[in-house]
């Protein structure tokens, strides 16, 4: 390993990686995750690409103290890269540690890794279920387990095929792993991916999957890639960002100009009303007691109970995609409005004379077509990176949104 210190941070650095830091530091990069304590960037040097993880310790009051009594995330999750390249487990390559240190403790950690050119097993076409079987079970022989086994931590190239670990939070090395532990990780991956394993295993996993999700879906209240906070029409909104286009947006200005001049009403009620146009479904809670100015002082808007109702369902019924929720004060009294809009997708069953498997063989072959398009767009573009990249690339650069303005939101 090579040492360095640039600009306040010490460097641990891969031999063969240290000639390339300057360059990858003064290069602008592609958010790709951000948040007030974590970014994750996308950088591009020569033919090889790099994502830069900032652990920013020091926007948390007090934080960086702590680091004087324990090794920094990036350090532990670079110590756990090492050990897991010595028991041979494929993972993302590690190629360099940051350290940046004051008086006053850790202000900020920094990870590098190498882009590998594979997608998740959630996007692979034609996942080969029986090497991703074994690809766990050697990781079990090596004393590695991965609690958070889910297949957007592992990445797969096509030719040649090859299976990667990405994300490493959650893992474990340990000396020995129990038949138990053995059974519970495979059983949390065949909530996803149908993995050749036995009956008890499958049951298992039938039972952890109505659990996961029930804890998954309180993932609405905090602010990540799937969910945020947006102030629109004088409310506050807890939004589905991958859901949120142009239509929701109107919709989140003015619902009540949705439910009086576009919606139809299904429940004119006094407690609420329901309409729905466009493929939304709006509720609004009305106000009905005095009372309940008081008593929404101390407790969540009816919107975000109702969205803890419908969290609290079963996944073998989930209800229809919830968009946004909104919890915001009224102009004239101390009460709060709840607004809750969902997606309008009503189940039909499918009039064809495929049978399942051919549906599925279908799907997998138009997947590989599409990949194969994307990687052909690539290159017209001159796009240098892999279509992991280039996906984050299109699903965060201000180019294909529409500006915050009031031209791009009319």
């Amino acid at each position: 390993m090579i040492q360095r210190e640039n600009d306040g941070v010490r460097w641990l650095l891969q031999p063969d990686f240290a000639p390339f830091l300057d360059a990858l530091l003064k290069s602008p990069g592609q958010m790709v995750k951000e948040s007030a304590v974590k970014q994750v960037t996308m950088h591009q040097v020569g033919e090889k690409t790099y994502y830069i993880k900032r652990y920013l310790h020091h926007a948390v009051p007090l934080r960086s103290w702590k680091f004087y009594f324990k090794t920094t995330q990036a350090r532990q999750e670079w110590d756990l890269a090492l050990q897991l390249e010595a028991r041979e487990i494929p993972i993302v390559r590690h190629v360099a540690l940051g350290e940046r240190r004051t008086w006053s403790g850790a202000q900020e950690s920094i990870l590098i890794t190498e882009g590998f050119d594979g997608v998740t097993l959630t996007m692979a076409p034609d996942v080969n279920l029986p090497a991703v079987l074994e690809f766990v079970e050697a990781m079990h022989e090596h004393g590695v387990l991965q609690t958070d086994l889910h297949p957007g931590n592992m990445l797969v190239s096509r030719e040649p095929f090859e299976l990667r670990l990405v994300d490493l939070h959650g893992t474990r090395v340990v000396s020995r792993i129990s038949s138990k532990e053995r059974r519970e990780n495979l059983a949390k991956l065949r909530m996803f991916l149908s993995i050749p394993v036995s009956d008890e295993i499958t049951a298992l996993s039938h039972r952890l999957r109505q659990e996961f999700f029930q804890e998954r879906s309180l993932r609405w209240i905090r602010r990540n890639r799937d969910f945020g906070q947006e102030s629109h029409g004088g409310l506050e909104w807890r939004v589905r960002l991958p859901l949120l286009n142009k239509p929701v947006l109107m919709v989140l200005r003015d619902p009540d100009l949705f439910l009086s001049s576009r919606a139809y009403i299904i429940k004119p009620g006094r407690s609420s009303t329901v309409g729905k146009a466009d493929g939304l479904v709006l509720k609004r809670f009305n106000l009905r007691k005095v009372e309940s100015l008081i008593k929404d002082l101390f407790r969540p808007s009816r919107a975000s109970r109702a969205r803890w109702g419908v969290a609290a369902r079963p996944p073998q019924a989930p209800p229809k995609s919830p968009y946004p929720r909104s919890s915001a004060r009224m102009r004239t009294t101390l009460g709060r409005v709840g607004v809750l809009a969902r997606v309008s997708t009503p189940h039909r069953p499918a009039a064809t004379a495929m049978t399942p498997d051919q549906v599925h063989d279908l799907g997998l072959a138009n997947v590989a077509r599409i990949h194969e398009e994307m990687r052909g767009i690539m290159k017209q573009v001159g796009f240098k990176g892999d279509l992991t990249a280039f996906f984050a690339h299109m699903r965060t650069s201000k180019q294909f949104y529409f500006p915050n303005t009031a031209e791009g939101k009319a």
